[in-house]
């Protein structure tokens, strides 16, 4: 029999604390070894049992979420912390700030909900997020494991992994750059964009998997650290070259033509690849609208998201990149489209941003 996934629930308010109990409760082979009202207490239930995994708050008295996780990561390296936080915009520069120090990923609390749809919802994304956890059998043997075990593989069941043939020589100027990307995306982003310079010659549009108000907070932690403006995208803004749009977080983005301007539209139609944002909504928009040569790069992320996207900017100009495997949080997205042999290039993340350099020059 299988080990039971030990989990450690950990928020100061006693109505959450009840909640994601249920939550925990509702999920298959787990098991809740315990419950604290803050960091301190936490860690203190850590060190004489140790769990697989912490639901952990962002803001708590006496010690708060992100602390506790750099405590978490420095001592337990192989527990898997997962952040819960409101959607408020001054947490969300925090949860990203977690999302950097290992946190294998957050989920916002609902607001204006029913108890039922509360848990219905919560229940939703702690399976989404549990996904990524390791199968039970490496958790069983977590004690051989160092954080992070990257990448989290989905399966490997029928993983053809086309070989990547030499990449076609560069022959015309990158007119856009898209980019799609998902869990652990925070990071590559913060990997990719800093390592640009101030001129690239062309807009950058990406979609990254997040709920409402983190895409802004993302764009503008982005936007300090870059020599790129970098903004979270708003309906009707006109692409400029050397700009970074990020979609709204809940809200697909699209490319349309306008005279002679392209301009970004915003809608909510429904998920598509259970994602809304959805890469393959954008890069489908971006091959049916847009006249020019675009460089399609596919980061870290779980599913399939982009791979129809970058199969219809093939029928196009498009030369396109998978990050390679072991630099991925979880290699979904990547393989999806080096599966379908649709990528011209596999690299490492730390080498993305100098061969963006190098494609976008002029000739």
């Amino acid at each position: 029999m299988e080990p039971k996934r030990k989990i450690l629930i950990v928020d100061d308010t006693a109505t959450y604390r009840q909640i994601l109990t249920q939550v925990a409760e509702s999920l298959s082979d787990v098991e809740i070894i315990g419950r604290a009202q803050n960091g301190k207490i936490a860690l203190q239930k850590l060190e004489t049992t140790p769990a697989d995994i912490v639901f952990l708050d962002v803001y708590m008295p006496e010690m708060g979420g992100l602390e506790t996780l750099k405590e978490i990561q420095k001592k337990y390296p192989s527990t898997q912390v997962i952040m819960f936080s409101s959607e408020a915009t001054d947490e969300a520069g925090v949860v990203i700030e977690a999302l950097r120090y290992g946190a294998l990923d957050f989920i916002p609390k609902p607001k204006g909900k029913s108890l039922v749809e509360s848990l219905e919802f919560l229940t939703r994304e702690v399976n989404r997020v549990l996904s990524l956890v390791e199968t039970k059998q490496r958790i069983a043997n977590k004690k051989t494991i160092t954080r992070p075990p990257f990448p989290l593989y989905e399966t490997d069941q029928g993983d053809t992994e086309n070989p990547i043939k030499p990449p076609p020589p560069v022959t015309k100027k990158i007119d856009l750059i898209c980019i799609g990307v998902s869990t652990g995306g925070p990071n590559a982003l913060a990997e990719v964009l800093p390592n640009l310079p101030e001129r690239v010659g062309c807009p950058i549009l990406i979609v990254q998997h997040m709920p409402a108000t983190f895409t802004k907070t993302l764009s503008e932690h982005l936007s300090k650290r870059c020599h790129l403006k970098v903004k979270e995208a708003e309906n009707g803004d006109l692409l400029e070259p050397n700009m970074v749009y990020i979609a709204p977080g809940g809200k697909h983005m699209v490319l349309s033509k306008r005279a002679l301007k392209y301009a970004l539209v915003m809608n909510e139609e429904p998920p598509v690849n259970s994602c809304r944002p959805s890469v393959d909504v954008l890069f489908k928009s971006v091959a049916q609208n847009f006249t020019g040569t675009v460089l399609a790069i596919i980061l870290t992320g779980m599913g399939e998201d982009g791979a129809e996207g970058v199969q219809a900017l093939k029928t196009k100009e498009c030369r396109s990149i998978a990050q390679e495997r072991q630099s991925c949080v979880v290699y979904g997205m990547p393989r999806a489209i080096i599966n379908r042999g649709l990528a011209d290039e596999t690299i490492p993340l730390k080498d993305i941003a100098p061969r963006i350099e190098k494609l976008c020059k002029v000739l």
